[in-house]
């Protein structure tokens, strides 16, 4: 069974207000904590797209999309 939009929403609520609650360093110390389970996730997707590959594989493959993303960063700025 799909989760409703109202509940989707109300959960986002939660979060938000949760948020708002923490203090500097908590807020500090989370943004760590999401930027690991951020790699962990980009790690998981491309073991999943490239079964074959090895540690060093999935290392160069999450480091080629950084640079990706980066790029285009820094091409939006210059526009």
């Amino acid at each position: 069974m799909e989760p409703t939009p109202e509940l989707l929403d109300a959960l986002y609520r939660d979060k938000v207000i949760a948020a708002r609650q923490r203090t500097p360093e908590q807020k500090f110390l989370a943004a760590g904590d999401m930027f690991v389970s951020l790699i962990e996730r980009m790690r998981m997707g491309i073991r999943m797209q490239s079964p074959q590959a090895n540690e060093d594989d999935v290392q160069r493959e999450l480091h080629r999309r950084f640079e990706i993303s980066r790029i285009l960063e820094h091409s939006r700025e210059s526009q």
